[in-house]
């Protein structure tokens, strides 16, 4: 049995407990250090509730610190949760406009949506990057 991820009362990802949890302490984290509200509610019972407004706003900064950020390191700890961010954004609203992208975010971005959508598997979220 998983966490049921819902906006408008649809499922957009039901992972682990355990992997629902650590993912939630990243997503907080992010939030305190970036001073932005992520829009992926507290976990209650085994569901979490979904603002897609504020997730998109969330992304979008995660985006602009992938991207401006130089510290490899930063951007690897921040590589994780952006990409699953990003699919549960793209399973809420899968016709609003992506945010423009280059590429490793890209490839993050692209890992997320498969990795939420369960359609596959991938590797290693850094699989294939390089610096």
């Amino acid at each position: 049995m998983g966490v049921f991820f819902k906006w408008q009362d649809e499922v957009v990802w039901n992972p682990s407990p355990r992997m629902t949890r650590l993912f939630l302490a990243q997503v907080r984290a992010l939030e305190e250090a970036l001073e932005v509200q992520s829009g992926i509610g507290e976990m209650i019972a085994d569901e979490v509730e979904l603002n897609p407004s504020l997730l998109e706003t969330f992304v979008s900064v995660l985006v602009e610190e992938l991207e401006s950020e130089t510290s490899s390191t930063f951007k690897t700890l921040i590589a994780g949760p952006f990409a699953m961010a990003y699919g549960i954004l793209r399973a809420c609203e899968p016709k609003s406009p992506r945010p423009t992208m280059r590429g490793a975010t890209e490839h993050l971005a692209r890992r997320g949506e498969v990795l939420v959508s369960g359609r596959g598997r991938v590797g290693p979220i850094y699989e294939g990057l390089v610096d």
